[in-house]
């Protein structure tokens, strides 16, 4: 039995290295936190940090090239382990004192009149902001890649982002109001495969990405 039996894992002393996939919007919200807290309790532990790709997540997992990937819960496949993380929702982001915070509540056709800022990295989900925006015939808009240039582009601008709440909660000079329209939200998600399904360290790793996104 002790031969059998799983070794006691210690994240003092561990020394291994892990591989996890996602998008930048993840970056900011879900590893930077896990990062915090990863170096105060498992400082020798390596991390590799990839940007999701939906068409190779299911082989990357099987293969052992990923441990980890953050994602929706609209894009993981049956066979793959999960685990809730949170729920997010949208908000209209705009520098703080832009003229449109003169409204308690923006109503629609205000929101339309405004310049507007999207990231087109954001998950590919039913409602996303790009869709609501052109639902609605706002084609008044600048489009980027990187969600994380959001903060900072609506800091320095007159422009609106629709963004998800978390990629400028905290945000210094950002305020928000909540959009006009309905954006149906999304679940982030944390996918493994099940060979590393009871390995202890794995265990513990998952524990403490939970964890860490309960703490923001």
């Amino acid at each position: 039995q002790g031969l059998l039996a799983e070794p006691e894992f210690d994240p003092a002393s561990a020394d291994l290295k892990i591989n996890i996939a996602a998008s930048d919007y993840a970056m900011r919200t879900i590893i930077t936190p896990f990062l915090a807290a990863l170096h105060h309790q498992a400082p020798n532990i390596q991390v590799n940090i990839t940007l999701f790709n939906p068409r190779s997540m299911q082989e990357d997992l099987e293969r052992g090239t990923l441990d980890f990937v953050l994602t929706t819960s609209e894009q993981v496949p049956d066979n793959l382990h999960s685990r809730a993380l949170f729920d997010e929702h949208y908000v209209c982001a705009v520098r703080t004192g832009h003229p449109v915070l003169q409204h308690a509540q923006p109503d629609l056709a205000t929101f339309c009149a405004l310049q507007h800022v999207i990231s087109l990295s954001e998950h590919t989900i039913n409602n996303t902001p790009a869709g609501a925006l052109t639902d609605i015939g706002i084609n008044r808009r600048v489009s980027v890649q990187n969600a994380l240039a959001l903060p900072d582009i609506v800091r320095h601008s007159d422009l609106c982002a629709l963004t998800p709440y978390r990629l400028i909660a905290g945000q210094a000079d950002i305020s928000h109001f909540l959009p006009p329209v309905n954006i149906v939200g999304f679940t982030n998600t944390l996918v493994w495969h099940e060979r590393t399904q009871r390995n202890p360290a794995h265990q513990w790793l998952r524990d403490l990405i939970v964890q860490s996104c309960q703490q923001t």
